[in-house]
């Protein structure tokens, strides 16, 4: 099956702390390389997890706080100076093109690369790029200011030919394309291939859903609902539940209550609070709502 897989760059919230770092993720879908924020420091950790960033053409901004965005102008300018050429493509809310055209402009930088900016502006969940291998979808959160999550989902693909029927005389290769695309074929001597009979279904598409900084929003889980894998920001334990509400963030308690409401089969959980150093106590707290939970480390892939 097809590489799809979460590498996590960065899991700390807001400030760097005990080796933890600001957020970044990169997936790797198809073998084709999406960002998903980018805090300060993330060019260093993609050289460190030995990510070429060339390969990154889509990267999605969940929100304008610093610790998601502030890592976007060095990686942008660091791209001109090692010879991209392909056009770059930044989802992001309102407001984050004119401040990196700002800084590009006082910086008296030229890019020898294209930028296509695209603006996140929903109360839904909406598709921002669609391609024959992948989709990814934006949705609200629900924080400070306007955030949004990410839903990435593989396509299914062609059917499966079944070989094993056709031992003795096999199909030529423009009857297995058509039947492998869904078509019934006519043969030669009348008989006809059903697709039912000489395929198998395509395999499942895969689906990620990456839950940045957000209160506890159960208007998501229609959303992600069936997701394979999950990362949702687990900023406090649920000792701070009060703190959580009014800095508009989620305790782990409250990330698996998602989980098990949206009936996914993985939470990973991120975007730790500086005030743990030792993040047992989230992961204990989420394990007995939703057992299949893990913590985040960074450098580490998640399978989806």
């Amino acid at each position: 099956m097809a590489r799809f897989e979460v590498l996590i760059l960065g899991n700390s919230s807001a400030l760097s702390a005990y080796g933890r770092h600001p957020s970044g993720q990169v997936i790797n879908i198809h073998e084709q390389c999406l960002l998903i924020d980018c805090g300060e420091g993330t060019q260093d950790r993609l050289s460190q997890y030995q990510i070429k960033a060339h390969r990154i053409d889509h990267i999605f901004i969940s929100h304008l706080h610093g610790d998601h965005y502030f890592g976007l102008p060095g990686l942008i300018t660091s791209l001109n100076l090692t010879g991209r050429k392909n056009p770059l493509f930044i989802y992001s809310p309102k407001g984050l093109k004119e401040l990196i055209q700002m800084i590009l402009e006082l910086a008296g930088s030229a890019l020898n690369y294209e930028i296509s900016w695209i603006e996140i502006n929903t109360s839904t969940s909406i598709i921002l790029l669609d391609d024959p291998i992948k989709q990814v979808h934006a949705f609200p959160l629900y924080h400070r200011i306007e955030t949004y999550g990410f839903l990435v989902n593989d396509k299914p693909g062609q059917r499966i030919f079944r070989s094993e029927l056709f031992v003795d005389r096999m199909p030529s290769f423009e009857t297995i394309r058509k039947l492998k695309e869904g078509n019934d074929v006519l043969l030669e001597n009348g008989r006809i291939l059903s697709v039912e009979d000489s395929t198998h279904p395509p395999k499942n598409q895969r689906r990620y859903a990456y839950c940045s900084d957000t209160a506890f929003a159960p208007d998501i889980i229609p959303l992600i609902y069936d997701s394979d894998l999950i990362y949702h920001e687990a900023t406090y334990s649920e000792s701070h539940h009060e703190k959580a509400k009014e800095n508009f963030h989620s305790t782990a308690g409250q990330a698996a209550e998602i989980a098990l409401k949206a009936n996914v089969k993985k939470l990973i959980l991120g975007h730790f609070s500086s005030r743990y150093k030792v993040l047992d106590t989230l992961l204990e707290e989420a394990r007995s709502i939703f057992p299949n939970t893990e913590l985040t480390v960074e450098g580490n892939w998640y399978q989806v």
